[in-house]
């Protein structure tokens, strides 16, 4: 039972150690929701600084944009930007991993042709006079979780990369 003790005149109960502890524990919460809304505001939740993230291959002839932060069948863009020979076709695919994560709602620009193996999907796209092409892919997450993501352009380089899926 706490100690009454007179306390500008009033005899009021007083548990200082517990006052401590109650104070120790406000300031903490108070940390972490400020810590809360700072990833909020920087994208951890949705769109913004953090939300996008870029992949590389180490020359730039494969760059993949990409949400790092998504949710479970919401949508979310993948942009892959691509270079081959000049007015030719060129194949940019998935690796079965990754297909089996995501649907894919649409392409634009429309692909050629389609063809899937037992360790990836490739989309066949023409190219434009400098030999780029620019695919956007909408796809949607079927699962909450880490998704790993490999993204390869047929004879030439890949890249890999991580997204993470909110339920």
């Amino acid at each position: 039972m706490p100690r009454l003790d007179k306390v500008y005149r009033l005899q009021v109960g007083q548990d200082l150690q517990f006052q401590h502890l109650e104070w120790r524990i406000e300031q903490i919460g108070k940390i972490l929701v400020g810590l809360f809304l700072i990833a909020a505001l920087c994208g951890v939740f949705g769109s913004g600084y953090l939300s996008r993230a870029r992949a590389a291959s180490p020359s730039a002839s494969l760059i993949v944009d990409y949400d790092r932060f998504t949710r479970r069948e919401g949508p979310s863009d993948v942009v892959v930007e691509a270079s081959g020979q000049p007015h030719s076709e060129l194949g940019i695919w998935f690796s079965e991993t990754l297909v089996r994560q995501i649907k894919v709602e649409q392409i634009t620009p429309e692909q050629v042709s389609t063809e899937s193996s037992p360790s990836r999907t490739k989309y066949i796209f023409r190219t434009g006079i400098d030999g780029k092409t620019r695919v956007r892919f909408h796809v949607q997450p079927k699962n909450a979780g880490k998704m790993n993501c490999h993204i390869g352009v047929d004879g030439g380089e890949d890249v890999t990369f991580w997204s993470f899926v909110y339920p």
